[in-house]
């Protein structure tokens, strides 16, 4: 059986972060192009990292519902989850549902409210 030392775990889980990082570059470039353009670079990465991060607070680690949480911060605000002009987005991801059934029921509703809006 293969034991991985923390070392060698802490350069699997870089090497899985800069993949990611690089995906989902691609994925904003390609669905929000203005929002890159006028972010540049820099600031994208920066976001992509915070948007890991906030997503991680509420226990959404699977790289799909991360995207789903980056796509969101596009297009409602950096802090949308606790922007009190949407309390419906906080208070969705604080429910005790699965990370993937929060991130489904959050789209929806995002969804609907831009719809509104």
């Amino acid at each position: 059986m293969l034991t991985l030392s923390p070392k060698h775990m802490q350069v699997f889980s870089e090497a899985a972060l800069e993949r990611f990082e690089e995906m989902m570059v691609a994925h904003l470039k390609k669905f929000f192009p203005d929002f890159c353009d006028a972010a540049g670079e820099e600031q994208l990465r920066e976001t992509i990292h915070y948007g890991i991060e906030r997503a991680a607070a509420y226990r959404i680690t699977a790289a799909c519902d991360v995207c789903k949480y980056i796509d969101l911060m596009v297009v409602l605000g950096c802090d949308f989850d606790t922007d009190k002009e949407l309390p419906w987005a906080g208070g969705i991801l604080k429910t005790r549902n699965t990370p993937g059934a929060r991130m489904s029921v959050l789209v929806r509703t995002a969804d609907k409210h831009l719809r509104h809006a």
